[in-house]
């Protein structure tokens, strides 16, 4: 009965995680959702005033890539979560997770084609093929690999940095020109027709940002995920809390220190932009991680917000 007690809290504990980490993304996804100025990395022109421009730096600096990070986390525990249900119940796994993840692209391909080109679940689906893959690897094994993905990216945008710096601007793999932009918030305030049309002609750009950037960092958090899952951290938060504590630390020192390098990075040129995109790579998980261990920390002592 304990054990049943035990593992109820577990799972209402990372569904309630899950729903703070939907809230991040919701906030951040509001903009891009409402605006192809956004969409493009550009400031909405329609919203200048000093309000404005404090919520823009605000949001960006608390919320901007470091919720979907926690949102993958938690994709990467739950695999764990669904190996050891299917192991449970004597049920072949492969099979039944494969169904999902074609479900799960089928609804992510409509969301891009019909609501929003900057889909993620897509690349859910993608990363749920490398987790099925690498289901087997030891925690240390996961963790190690995770870091490496992460250090690669950070290493691909300081090489952009520097060509940047020698007068070979690479820009464009990451926003639009402003003419791009225009022409994309034109198109959202268009028919049904040309919205979705405009939804098709970005997804041939987004799918080389997805593959090359944003895939690898998802994969990245899920893997840590999978490590925590694995060694069944989060089953007893009680005896974690010296680990909570120091995410805390790490995350709301060094983690924040990187968020606002990420954040002023974008006024000063292409260059720092990269620089700040590498900063923010390494950093942001320690802010996301600080904002998980607060939740969960908290999260007892607000027995409403975990219903």
């Amino acid at each position: 009965m304990p054990n049943a007690r035990l593992a109820a809290a577990r799972i209402a504990s990372v569904d309630a995680l899950r729903g703070f980490a939907l809230l991040g993304i919701l906030v951040v996804n509001i903009a891009f959702l409402a605006s192809g100025y956004r969409m493009a990395g550009m400031a909405e022109p329609a919203f200048q005033s000093p309000v404005d421009w404090v919520v823009r730096f605000t949001v960006t600096l608390l919320v901007e890539n470091k919720f979907y990070l926690l949102f993958s986390f938690l994709f990467g525990y739950s695999f764990t979560l669904q190996v050891d249900s299917a192991a449970r119940q004597g049920r072949p796994f492969g099979p039944m997770f494969l169904r999902r993840l074609a479900g799960l692209l089928l609804i992510g391909l409509a969301h891009a084609v019909l609501l929003f080109p900057g889909d993620i679940l897509t690349t859910y689906a993608a990363v749920g093929l490398a987790l099925l893959i690498f289901r087997k690897l030891r925690p240390k094994a996961a963790v190690v690999l995770a870091v490496m993905l992460t250090a690669m990216l950070a290493l691909g945008f300081v090489l952009l940095a520097l060509l940047a710096t020698f007068g070979l601007d690479m820009g464009g793999t990451v926003a639009d020109s402003a003419a791009e932009a225009t022409k994309a918030d034109t198109a959202l305030a268009a028919s049904a027709v040309q919205i979705i049309s405009e939804h098709l002609r970005k997804l041939s750009l987004i799918i080389v940002f997805r593959v090359l950037f944003q895939g690898p960092a998802v994969l990245a958090a899920c893997l840590i995920g999978l490590a925590v899952g694995k060694l069944g951290a989060l089953r007893d938060l009680s005896a974690h809390t010296g680990t909570l504590r120091k995410l805390q630390w790490a995350g709301f020192t060094v983690g924040l220190a990187g968020a606002f390098v990420y954040t002023t990075s974008a006024w000063h040129g292409t260059m720092h932009k990269f620089w700040g995109e590498a900063v923010d790579l390494v950093t942001a998980p320690l802010l996301a991680a600080a904002y998980a261990a607060t939740f969960l920390r908290l999260l007892p002592y607000m027995p409403r917000i975990a219903r």
